[in-house]
């Protein structure tokens, strides 16, 4: 898994940016827990205007940057924040 190789040649992940909305979830899931487990991380969803206005034409777009913005609700404490340009 890519997650081990990051940990085992850079160490520990203490801020995780999903910004390409392609795998946010699957990121989180990995990087986490070693992120509660020290108590130390961030998590930076980065959203869009589109994930509270969708556009025609634009539906998976924006239920992906829905799901960002929605997600930070999921992760304990402060870990996780959204930023919506």
């Amino acid at each position: 898994m890519m997650a081990s190789q990051i940990r085992n040649e850079l160490g520990p992940v203490d801020i995780l940016v999903n910004d390409a909305g392609a795998y946010p979830r699957r990121t989180c899931r990995a990087f986490t827990p070693t992120m509660i487990e020290r108590g130390l991380g961030r998590i930076i969803n980065v959203s869009s205007v589109n994930a509270r206005i969708g556009r025609a034409g634009l539906t998976a777009y924006s239920t992906a940057k829905t799901g960002a913005l929605a997600s930070r609700h999921h992760w304990p404490g402060n870990l996780a924040h959204t930023a919506s340009p």
